[in-house]
């Protein structure tokens, strides 16, 4: 069993808890401090309760509370190209690497590259050592070229829809550096389609759509159409 937390979902900010009931692990810190705090309390829990806090990349959006919480020495994981970025130093952080196996708690976490313009993003495989849980979060990537199988609950970007992106957005350098940098509705239908002929939505529960487009999204039809396609419950929070 896993308990997904929506903390902050969107450009305003970014933030998701996961609990396997032994530990409990944040994805991105894209609030102000207080705004964290506040809102992990109103949730049931404390900073001092996380395992761990994994920051994706060094956009305001998903880090803006990092700078206070390794002040208050909380954990805080990220790659060596974000805290570059962010100009923090190496004792302060704890430096992630792709492809290698972290155990943070009672989760074992892999870093997966993605493609963001970003100095060095990532997403994340974690897996809980003592519960039926294998999760995937990826919120900012414009493909994902991985293949997984028994992942039982994916948080994942599904920020526009192209043809919603295509009218109203007029301005061709944003509009290419959103293809660029972020997961699109027809994208991420091609990838659940391919890993559903492939098997490896066999174990799916959930999946929760994260970093959808104030303007160049549709909820409704994301959640539908997804549904139909793979056969389980979607989900998209929003802030």
């Amino acid at each position: 069993m896993l308990t997904i937390e929506h903390i902050a979902s969107g450009s305003a900010g970014n933030a998701i808890l996961v609990d396997d009931g032994e530990s409990s692990l944040l994805f991105d810190a894209g609030l102000s401090y207080n705004q964290l705090r506040k809102r992990l309390l109103s949730k049931g829990y404390l900073l001092s309760d996380l395992s761990g806090i994994l920051i994706t990349h060094e956009h305001n959006d998903h880090c803006k509370a990092v700078e206070a919480l390794l002040m208050t020495g909380r954990s805080v994981y990220m790659s060596r190209g974000t805290a570059e970025a962010k100009a923090y130093m190496p004792s302060m952080y704890k430096q992630l690497t792709s492809m290698k196996e972290y155990e943070i708690g009672s989760f074992n976490v892999k870093p997966l590259d993605v493609f963001h313009d970003a100095a060095e993003p990532m997403g994340f495989l974690f897996v809980s050592k003592n519960r039926p849980v294998k999760g995937v979060y990826i919120a900012d990537t414009s493909e994902i070229p991985y293949k997984f199988n028994g992942v039982t609950h994916w948080i994942i970007e599904c920020n526009y829809a192209e043809d919603i992106l295509e009218r109203n957005t007029h301005n061709e350098i944003l509009k290419q550096r959103i293809r660029k940098s972020h997961m699109s509705f027809e994208g991420l239908k091609l990838f659940f389609q391919q890993m559903k002929e492939e098997g490896g939505l066999s174990e799916t529960k959930q999946i929760t759509l994260v970093h959808l487009s104030d303007s160049n999204s549709n909820e409704a039809k994301f959640i539908k159409e997804l549904q139909q396609l793979t056969g389980v419950p979607v989900y998209a929070p929003r802030n």
